[in-house]
């Protein structure tokens, strides 16, 4: 089961990239506190939707916030509620494919985040073969 936490979306981490203020919510996957070793990354993900198209952004820090991994995706969606869902799940496979098994996500996207918690998207069926490999 996964264990999705909000700690209020008054309590918004904050962080530059590329000096541009990125406000994103903690979802908590794993337990655990933010990365301090190697093995534990931190997640961002974001995705924008228009005209029935997606473009997602993942960017993978690790200790001393360095970038380690920069990733977009564009595709195709019906419906714009989950496009940071499919976001989610590309963060997910590419810590997966490199063994990053405690990772803490981050989204801007307060309605993505009590989706989860609720389990009350239409891409959440999807969601739980990544979330499974992702746990185990």
């Amino acid at each position: 089961m996964v264990n999705t936490v909000v700690k209020g979306y008054h309590q918004v981490q904050t962080t530059p990239i590329n000096d541009i203020t990125h406000h994103a919510t903690q979802i908590s996957l794993s337990p655990g506190h933010l990365p301090q070793s190697p093995r534990q990354v931190r997640v961002y993900i974001d995705a924008a939707f228009k005209d029935r198209e997606v473009a997602a952004a993942v960017v993978i820090r690790g200790e001393n916030d360095q970038i380690l991994l920069l990733v977009t995706s564009l595709f195709s969606a019906n419906n714009p509620p989950d496009v940071e869902l499919w976001a989610l799940e590309v963060g997910l496979l590419h810590c997966v494919g490199r063994n990053w098994h405690c990772a803490h996500m981050f989204s801007n996207s307060e309605e993505m985040v009590l989706a989860i918690v609720d389990h009350r998207s239409s891409a959440w069926p999807l969601l739980i073969f990544p979330l499974m490999l992702f746990l185990c």
